[in-house]
């Protein structure tokens, strides 16, 4: 029984140590920046994507012209594979520009070695983590794990504030 669960946690230790996961039918790394194109085609992302629907009152109201996002996720997460394709699908309805996003995906410790800088400003405690900046790299806002209202309705608070 001793040498059973050695060499179950031997083999969860290992699993869970690797650096690429694949998901859906893509593969991409646990950690790291992740690209919104590979991100799309797992299978958990465009579930989600589909199902949800946006409230489209708030649409002509959310202008994210001139604001970059950043998102810190993590594959393992439930709250992100929930929260990550609804807050993607509301900004790109809102016709926010892909260019200006950065998806960082970090560990279970809420770390990520390849973006170590990136990760330490933000000062997480919860994921996701939605960060809404001015073009000068200001924060403006964030949602942490999830909305307090809806998405909609965060995003329009913080653009609101200026």
């Amino acid at each position: 029984m001793q040498k059973k669960s050695i060499l179950f946690i031997s083999i969860y230790i290992l699993v869970s140590s690797c650096s690429t996961t694949k998901l859906g039918n893509t593969e991409f790394p646990v950690c790291g920046i992740i690209s919104l194109r590979d991100l799309k085609k797992t299978d958990w992302f465009k579930t989600e994507y589909e199902k949800y629907k946006t409230d489209t009152s708030f649409k002509e109201f959310i202008n994210l012209k001139n604001y970059n996002i950043t998102i810190i996720g993590g594959n393992w997460c439930s709250d992100t594979r929930l929260q990550l394709p609804r807050f993607i699908k509301v900004i790109e309805e809102c016709g926010y520009n892909k260019n200006s996003l950065k998806i960082l995906f970090v560990d279970r410790k809420k770390q990520c070695e390849n973006c170590k800088d990136s990760i330490e400003k933000y000062k997480i405690t919860f994921i996701p983590l939605f960060i809404i900046s001015d073009k000068f790299g200001d924060e403006k806002g964030r949602i942490t794990e999830s909305p307090q209202k809806s998405i909609e309705s965060d995003i329009l608070s913080i653009v609101k504030r200026r």
